[in-house]
């Protein structure tokens, strides 16, 4: 099986740290902006070096005071 990330996680690490490709990282920090914004979307993603689709559902998390 091919790796594609190859990062040795630690303790502390966030999950932006964990990419390694460039447009990916970009791509999954404007993903988490808009979530954090209050944004609840889908995106569909193909990653080509492993043939896979991915479909991922972003939601807000919310504090009922707010």
């Amino acid at each position: 099986m091919k790796k594609e990330w190859q990062v040795d996680i630690q303790i502390g690490m966030s999950y932006p740290d964990c990419i390694t490709a460039p447009e990916l990282k970009t791509t999954a920090l404007r993903s988490m902006d808009r979530a954090l914004a209050g944004e609840h979307f889908i995106e569909v993603q193909y990653q080509p070096g492993l043939s896979v689709w991915w479909e991922l559902n972003w939601n807000p998390i919310r504090n009922k005071a707010r």
